[in-house]
């Protein structure tokens, strides 16, 4: 148990690292959140072995991926991070239907291939709060882009 907290600190501490990467790169707090939320989710295979030399490069060891929602084109990449890493991913579960009965025309349209689905979600609804390191995310329920949509509230640090 102490290895795995002195990991989800180290965690926290090199999240705070990449924000400070993007900061120089004058990446405003919001957009960084933005860009946390966007660069897990890859459509290319260039790409996401780009993720991965960044991570490795700068010592970077994800512990979780947190989906606020499940549209086709948020997962490409996280089957492959997931198995990387052997991290699990959150996810209202409403989302999997969606997930799971993804049209192929939808993606054609947009160029893309059908996402690999990972073997399971990790099930988050309203009130709960999931841990990560010194982080403390309360689940809040925001239907509407998508019926199991979410958002992820750290109460202390005000994000």
């Amino acid at each position: 148990m102490a290895d795995i907290q002195k990991n989800e600190a180290t965690l926290v501490k090199k999240v705070w690292d990449i924000a400070n990467v993007l900061a120089a790169a004058g990446v405003g707090f919001t957009d960084y959140i933005t860009q946390l939320t966007y660069i897990l989710f890859l459509k290319m295979d260039a790409e996401k072995e780009e993720l991965i030399k960044f991570l490795d490069t700068n010592g970077l060891s994800p512990v979780c991926v947190m989906l606020t929602h499940g549209h086709f084109d948020h997962i490409y990449g996280l089957k492959d991070l997931m198995n990387t890493y052997g991290i699990p991913a959150y996810m209202d579960l409403k989302e999997t239907y969606s997930l799971e009965h993804t049209n192929p025309y939808v993606c054609k349209n947009y160029g893309l291939p059908l996402p690999e689905l990972p073997e399971s979600f990790n099930g988050v609804k309203e009130g709960e709060v999931i841990e990560v390191g010194d982080l403390r995310l309360e689940v809040i329920e925001t239907p509407g882009h998508s019926v199991g949509g979410v958002c992820y509230l750290e109460r202390n640090e005000k994000v």
